[in-house]
């Protein structure tokens, strides 16, 4: 799948995105998000946490929250390049909402100063289709210290 994408810059962050995805912002004394909604239910999510955080205590808090509200929620290891940079933690969820089976991929990193974490989520039906735009948004995050996600190998 081919887009036309624009380049999101601000915060020290910068992150490739498809050009008329709606992006907004929120921000508090310790954390930013930015999220890129397509034009069906699909996102991207960014948190910049600073002061840094545990990437694997950030995770369990996002499982924790989404465990509440979807008790039947499935939970499995999520794939990290040995090579990755830093100190790393991933998750996927799957659960069931209106009938609808939604994937979330988490995944949060130290990037030195602060710590990122990123979240897809979708639901399945929608993910056959446009998941590889929202995992090109994920691997194209640059903090301006130069960590950038690598999630260039699969986990097969």
């Amino acid at each position: 799948m081919v887009a036309d994408l624009a380049r999101y810059e601000g915060h020290g962050l910068s992150f490739s995105h498809p050009r008329g995805w709606e992006i907004s912002e929120e921000s508090n004394d310790d954390a930013i998000t930015i999220t890129v909604t397509s034009s069906g239910c699909s996102f991207f999510t960014l948190v910049v946490m600073d002061p840094p955080q545990d990437p694997e205590d950030v995770i369990e808090q996002i499982v924790e929250t989404y465990r509440e509200i979807y008790p039947e929620m499935d939970e499995y290891p999520h794939f990290i390049p040995a090579g990755a940079p830093g100190m790393h933690a991933a998750r996927e969820l799957d659960f069931v909402c209106l009938d609808v089976v939604t994937t979330v991929a988490l995944h949060a990193f130290r990037t030195g100063e602060r710590t990122l974490m990123t979240l897809v989520q979708g639901p399945d039906k929608e993910l056959e289709d446009i998941s590889p735009l929202l995992e090109a948004i994920a691997k194209s995050v640059q903090a301006d210290d130069g960590i950038e996600q690598d999630h260039s190998a699969s986990d097969e």
